[in-house]
């Protein structure tokens, strides 16, 4: 992939919702000149949790603002840039004068070794700079390396490399607590709601940062080390004349700059103001690159802003929460589109399911009074009527197929609710079926996965049990596991798929057709016991390895107001969910009767944690998460009848559909279409 920059700079501002910060006229006028990000959200919970996240693809279970006293011994992207030839650079603003310690080589130094905390750290002089800000400065792999420890700089540099020319292709820039909009100006009070405080970052931002002050001296005393502060970004003209603009700037050429905030205003009171979700923040890019009022709509956070800059400089991934998490694909000029509709090419009326196989999708369909397959290969669908040899399958009414690494699983529930199950190693054999041990009602899904904490291909089967309750069991080589509760209930379908580090089940809500979601986590680093801010334990807080999420939320576009959802999203009939890179997509029917298309939304972020209690507070989790907004399908129509499965292959979505008897001459008929990114 080429590079979309080359280089980068990140400036991350403080604890404000989007639209908060969308109502300062500079902070409008600058989402306008660059691409505006209107989907974006912070990882976690406080401050802290979103620097650490920032640079290490995860939370590290770190869970409040207290400064690490040991180090951090996870990777960052230092560890990908290093070895890649990458330069970076961090610039603190006030930054302590903390030399580098020999101790830190050791990670077990003593805690009153550790980095200055807060600075100026004396009773006379209120702090400016805050390691908690500063996630470069609790990580070993810095700490322990003298090189790597230099890299960590003032504001002074950062003037010194810009009138230089010599910002490095990965820079950080945090200002200090007074700057980034953290605290009042020259106090430690900050104000509830936060609103008051944009207007004092918003004006350094403009004036200091992106102006152009003739100063010698930087806030706080020290000479600058330049004639003059700002990289003379003139923001007015990059509206006009981007082309003018950047190069009467000084900013070198291709490069990339991200204004961003750590996290949303979480703990806002008084506020009474439509405002986007939990979560929810302000995120623009400028460059020489960028179109002037552009927007990007995905769902991001920063963990795909990690991952962004991984693909853009070829650094492979953490293996953590950046590596399978959505990238800024406008960069590359990347859009998606669904390719014309076209005929499967079968006669029936059964029902049907597919899965990925050995680079095939394979196609289970009742033809007759029997259960039968093709498959879909480079050159089409083929292999028509293959019948599926097990013996006592018949022609079931409600079966489930799903990729189990190489293989397939299938799952059928018999004439008695009894579930069943069989495994294809080789297209067209088939093991002798097993039975599962367990009785559905009316709904069931099924969807195959790679357990992150072990490496191993596994499935996920879930279904409604006793009086709309949903239970769950796991199935590997080794067999079907005892079931367990998933401790929600629903009256109607449901569907499965795998995103990330985590398993999402997406259900219909009892007695309504409104959409809920559930999440499994499979990440040991997204599973932790929290800490209260003052260092005590905080159980009701934790985060679950293995088990269901103890809450479930509505699935819908966060534009939330007083919480509740502006757009909830509903469906009349099945639902399909599938996955390719960087993104899950739900395609479904419309809820009412005369809303027979389909209608398709987008989910695409990674690090969800599923909370260990009912009474979490919710950070980091699903009620801190949206989706995109809804969009129609008109080329698709759906009874609520309708099977509908969407499945991946070769990278793209294959959306397969039986159509609306409305639409068709052949009901029985079962199309297809393909759906996939590519660049302009």
């Amino acid at each position: 992939m080429p590079k979309a920059f080359d280089r980068i700079l990140i400036v991350m501002f403080e604890n404000q919702y989007r639209s908060y910060v969308m109502s300062d006229p500079f902070m409008r006028k600058l989402a306008g000149a660059g691409m505006a990000m209107t989907n974006y959200f912070g990882a976690f919970h406080p401050s802290q949790t979103n620097y650490v996240a920032s640079l290490a693809g995860e939370l590290c279970a770190v869970t409040n603002d207290t400064p690490p006293a040991s180090p951090l011994m996870q990777q960052t992207l230092v560890d990908l840039m290093e070895p890649a030839g990458v330069s970076w650079k961090a610039y603190m603003e006030a930054l302590p004068p903390d030399p580098w310690n020999p101790a830190w080589q050791d990670p077990g130094y003593d805690p009153s070794l550790a980095p200055t905390d807060a600075f100026p750290d004396t009773g006379a002089d209120l702090a400016r700079y805050f390691r908690k800000h500063n996630a470069f400065a609790s990580f070993h792999t810095i700490q322990a390396s003298p090189d790597r420890w230099a890299k960590i700089v003032d504001e002074t540099q950062f003037w010194k490399d810009v009138a230089a020319g010599d910002l490095p292709e990965y820079g950080w820039f945090t200002p200090d607590i007074w700057n980034d909009g953290h605290y009042l100006f020259n106090t430690h009070i900050d104000t509830n709601p936060r609103t008051q405080l944009i207007p004092q970052m918003s004006t350094w931002l403009q004036h200091v940062f992106l102006g152009n002050i003739e100063a010698g001296k930087l806030q706080g005393g020290g000479a600058s080390g330049a004639a003059s502060l700002g990289l003379n970004l003139d923001i007015d003209l990059l509206t006009l004349d981007p082309a003018d603009a950047w190069k009467a700037s000084n900013v070198p050429p291709g490069t990339l700059i991200v204004v961003t905030f750590d996290e949303a205003d979480y703990d806002a009171a008084g506020y009474d103001t439509a405002y986007d979700g939990p979560n929810q923040i302000y995120t623009v890019l400028l460059g020489d690159m960028i179109e002037p009022g552009s927007t990007c709509d995905q769902p991001l956070n920063h963990y795909s802003l990690i991952r962004t800059i991984e693909r853009n400089f070829d650094l492979g991934d953490l293996g953590k929460n950046d590596a399978s998490a959505n990238w800024i694909r406008p960069l590359w000029g990347e859009s998606f589109a669904w390719d014309a509709v076209e005929d499967v090419g079968i006669d029936q009326v059964g029902p049907f399911d597919a899965a990925p196989m050995q680079g095939d999708v394979v196609l289970a369909y009742r033809g007759g009074e029997t259960l039968q397959t093709c498959r879909l290969t480079g050159e089409g669908w083929r292999d028509f009527g293959a019948p599926v040899p097990v013996p006592g399958v018949g022609a079931p009414d409600r079966f489930a197929l799903t990729s189990l690494g190489e293989a397939i699983l299938l799952v059928w529930a018999g004439d008695d609710n009894a579930l069943h199950y069989a495994v294809s190693e080789d297209y067209g054999a088939w093991s002798v079926p097993q039975p599962i041990g367990v009785e559905v009602g009316a709904a069931f899904a099924l969807t195959g996965y790679t357990d992150t904490a072990d490496g191993r291909c596994k499935a996920m089967l879930a279904w409604q049990g006793a009086e709309g309750f949903m239970a769950s069991a796991v199935f590997d080589r080794d067999g079907w596991e005892a079931p367990v509760p998933v401790g929600q209930i629903t009256d109607g379908p449901m569907a499965l798929a795998q995103f990330g580090p985590s398993l999402f089940l997406i259900y219909k809500e009892r007695l309504t057709r409104r959409l809920r979601i559930t999440s499994y986590n499979l990440a040991p680093f997204n599973a932790f016991e929290a800490q209260t801010f003052d260092d005590k334990p905080a159980p009701l807080n934790a985060a679950a390895l293995h088990q269901w999420a103890a809450t479930d939320f509505p699935v819908g576009h966060f534009a939330k107001k007083f919480a509740g959802l502006q757009n909830d999203y509903q469906a009349w009939g099945k639902l399909a969910l599938g996955t390719i890179d960087g993104e899950m997509r739900l395609i479904h029917r419309g809820a009412y009767e005369d809303m027979p298309q389909a209608f398709e939304e987008t989910f695409a972020l990674t690090g969800i944690l599923s909370s260990a209690h009912p009474y979490s507070n919710g950070y980091g989790g699903l009620d801190q998460a949206g989706w995109t907004t809804e969009t129609a399908l008109p080329a698709v129509q759906l009874d609520p009848e309708s099977d509908i499965v969407l499945t991946a292959r070769d990278g793209a979505f294959v959306l397969i559909y039986r159509e609306a008897a409305s639409k068709s001459a052949d009901p029985g008929r079962i199309k297809w279409m393909k759906g996939a990114y590519s660049a302009r």
